[in-house]
């Protein structure tokens, strides 16, 4: 698993220094007056940061069975993930902000077979139009 002694704690340290950095930085970031969109897209990374870190933490200490749960989570951090990056592409697309038509044409067709996968994994009589 791990290359020398010590590497797993060297490792961990470092993902807690970074996390910690970050935050530190979110921090000193909050006293500029930031445009409150960036601060939400900083915080959100920080955020990111910090989840991923520690899943990483639990998988190198983990047990092969224990991997799994820690696979599931990052699954589920994912999805989270993906519905506030939604979110706040709703919000971009409403004001106007989005141009790029190319783009959006891709993200339409990403999203709609995202939809047709998620249609698939729904029990049968179950609206995936929640």
């Amino acid at each position: 698993m791990s290359k020398q002694p010590g590497y797993q704690q060297f490792v961990s340290d470092e993902l807690k220094s970074l996390s910690t950095r970050s935050r530190n930085t979110e921090q000193l970031l909050m006293t500029e007056a930031i445009d409150p969109r960036l601060m939400l897209e900083f915080r959100t990374a920080v955020d990111f940061i910090r989840e991923t870190t520690v899943m990483i933490q639990e998988w190198m200490t983990a047990t092969p069975s224990q991997k799994k749960d820690v696979v599931s989570r990052v699954a589920e951090h994912q999805l989270r993930t993906a519905i506030a990056a939604l979110k706040g592409l709703d919000v971009d697309l409403q004001s106007g902000a989005l141009k790029d038509h190319q783009t959006l044409l891709r993200l339409h067709d990403q999203i709609g077979s995202l939809e047709r996968r998620i249609a698939e994994r729904m029990p049968p009589g179950q609206d995936s139009n929640c």
